[in-house]
């Protein structure tokens, strides 16, 4: 949780800036837009399995709350482990994307650092899409375990 209120508490200044740079210094900065852009594709797929564990995820429990302990069990434990699986295929593929596009560089860095050092930057827009099959491996973990605790629950 602290490392998601520091990007959640990053992203929030970086805008505040942007926003006096911008209506008060008549002076945009060109990164602050896709570097927000950026950190906020990291905190929803890096967060989603601690919003998962937390029962912060939006779910329809009308049938599945009235049934008893075993048919409860008989639905989620299969639907959460198709859900992993699927997660998983995320990840195979998210990443193969990611890997793909290594040598794109970030917009706004590559312009920045042209700018000022004549070159093309090191930061490659890898790093954004990986966050896909991280937050999606760690959501199918959460899924898995929820999954073992419902199956083992007396």
């Amino acid at each position: 949780m602290v490392l998601a209120c520091t990007m959640l508490g990053a992203m929030v200044l970086v805008l505040a800036v942007q926003v006096f740079f911008r209506y008060f210094l008549a002076a945009s900065l060109i990164w602050a837009e896709e570097l927000c852009r950026y950190l906020f594709v990291w905190i929803t797929f890096l967060f989603a399995g601690a919003a998962f564990q937390r029962g912060e995820m939006v779910a329809l429990e009308l049938l599945i709350g009235r049934l008893p302990r075993l048919a409860r069990a008989a639905l989620v434990v299969p639907a959460y482990v198709l859900t992993a699986l699927f997660l998983a295929v995320l990840v195979y593929y998210g990443f193969e994307f990611a890997w793909q596009n290594r040598t794109q560089a970030l917009p706004a860095a590559d312009f920045i650092w042209q700018t000022l050092a004549g070159r093309e930057s090191e930061l490659s827009i890898f790093w954004v899409y990986v966050s896909v099959p991280v937050g999606c491996a760690l959501l199918a973990l959460h899924l898995l375990v929820s999954a073992g605790r419902i199956a083992l629950a007396k």
